[in-house]
């Protein structure tokens, strides 16, 4: 069983710990590569809470980087409802 369990870490690239600061700024860095990547203006969050309000940190950490970036036109032309952040 140990073999096995071993092979999906390895094959999955899981890591034997999580260093928390470079893991956010690696999901951080993915959306917003993500949104400039496509014409959507901004990100829409269905959440519950829990577990959500981390994934919710997240994308406001992008969307507000990226408003910095962008002077803070991220969502100009969109409904303010529709802007992340």
């Amino acid at each position: 069983m140990t073999d096995l369990r071993e092979r999906i870490l390895t094959e999955l690239g899981v890591k034997p710990t999580v260093v928390r600061e470079a893991e956010i700024r690696r999901r951080v860095g993915f959306l917003k590569d993500y949104l400039r990547s496509t014409p959507a203006k901004g990100y829409v969050l269905a959440i519950s809470g829990g577990q959500d309000s981390a994934g919710r940190q997240v994308v406001q950490i992008a969307s507000q980087e990226l408003r910095r970036r962008t002077r803070g036109h991220l969502c100009r032309g969109a409904p303010a409802l529709w802007c992340a952040g």
